[in-house]
């Protein structure tokens, strides 16, 4: 490895000593002015400032701390995801990055509608890595917790970042030692597939090694091989992909005691995204779990579109080898798997957002009455009109 020159060494020590004192005293201040954030709050995880590494690296350690928060029990928000976040700020015209002063957290958080957001930067000194994060309330621009967590090697990367994230909820972490008994059985080879926009393409073959609660391995596939770190959070296993095309986030659920491997990834360096999914050996097949069947040709429905992470009214036009092809109002269309699928019993008193006057934008609102495919929306800036179901989108948790 490269060694820094001794210059820039002690201006990058200077700078995150520094770092390391303002944020013991933030601590401290904390404990007199935070207050009780409230249940049922909307949080969402902006990407990562980088300082001495790369900057798809800060990206992925967001994309962790906010998988490992998603996998938390009893916490005080619902957590927008990362896909949903991007769609919205596109249609504003804004940047996921460069985000990170609170002095615009009040804006930032009217544009997303989030209550909260989770804002940090990445460090890097030699092979140590600082992660720090703060959560900071959009209404008064408020830190309301600040934390960070220290590590040396890339490969903890995260670990550190599942530290982080429970020290923003007071929560104690169980290290654990690389030499203890797995958390999970998942050891082995893997055959996987994975979706993006264009449908479901075949992942090649997941290699997995776990000691403790880490998880080491790697997946060929056509593309080349990515390296692959994690850590274990319960059933979950959240982690980076690292490879000469970039770097990439994975979230898995293991399911039946390690024959599958039912999760999600985000490829950092371009934006895609989607499903991968793994069984036990050399051969896929599509876990039951995930395609009953119960959907027919024709019926109405409420279906999580690739492209944001919304829910929008559509039908299903066919369905195929488990996968069921929507046909939605506004004329996008794609597979999709059942687990996205949702009956559309839109109601009175339900949140929406809608397409004011039928423009580019969507302006959140509650339905007021409905009458048919026709709903009367009281949007939250006072506006009122009469539209239909197809100029809608929802959040369902």
């Amino acid at each position: 490895m490269r060694m820094m020159a001794p210059v820039r060494w002690f201006c990058v020590s200077v700078f995150i000593l520094s770092s390391f004192v303002l944020s013991c005293r933030t601590a401290e201040v904390q404990k007199k002015e935070s207050a009780e954030i409230k249940e049922g709050q909307t949080l969402a995880v902006m990407s990562f400032d980088s300082i001495n590494a790369g900057k798809d690296i800060g990206v992925a350690v967001s994309e962790i701390i906010r998988s490992e928060i998603s996998s938390m029990d009893d916490i005080p928000y619902t957590v927008v995801e990362r896909i949903m976040l991007n769609r919205v700020l596109q249609e504003q015209e804004l940047s996921m990055t460069g985000l990170v002063s609170t002095s615009r957290a009040v804006k930032i958080g009217k544009i997303l509608y989030a209550n909260y957001l989770l804002m940090g930067r990445v460090i890097k000194a030699g092979d140590r890595y600082r992660i720090s994060a703060s959560i900071v309330e959009t209404n008064t621009a408020i830190v309301k917790k600040q934390v960070y967590e220290d590590v040396r090697g890339e490969h903890d990367i995260p670990l550190a970042s599942k530290a982080v994230s429970y020290k923003l909820f007071d929560r104690q972490i169980d290290y654990g030692q690389p030499g203890e008994k797995p958390a999970l059985s998942v050891d082995g080879t893997y055959a996987s597939v994975y979706t993006d926009a264009r449908g479901i393409h075949h992942g090649g073959s997941i290699v997995l090694r776990i000691k403790g609660n880490r998880v080491q391995g790697y997946n060929i596939a056509q593309i080349g091989r990515a390296d692959m770190y994690g850590v274990i959070e319960g059933d979950f296993i959240n982690g980076y992909y690292k490879a000469h095309y970039g770097y990439g986030n994975f979230t898995f659920r293991v399911s039946e005691g390690g024959k599958h491997l039912i999760g999600s990834y985000y490829q950092v360096s371009n934006g895609a995204h989607g499903d991968w999914i793994a069984v036990r050996g050399d051969a896929f097949k599509l876990p039951d779990e995930l395609y009953t069947g119960k959907w027919e040709t024709g019926d109405r429905c409420l279906v999580k579109w690739s492209g944001d992470g919304y829910w929008y009214p559509g039908r299903v036009a066919r369905k195929e080898d488990g996968l069921y092809f929507i046909a939605y109002d506004d004329g996008d269309k794609e597979w999709r798997f059942e687990k996205y699928i949702r009956e559309e019993n839109l109601k009175p008193g339900d949140v929406v957002f809608a397409k004011w006057k039928s423009g580019r934008r969507y302006y959140r609102g509650k339905i007021a009455m409905r009458k048919g495919d026709n709903i009367f929306i009281n949007y939250d800036d006072g506006d009122k009109e009469w539209t239909t179901v197809s100029m809608v989108r929802v959040i369902i948790d």
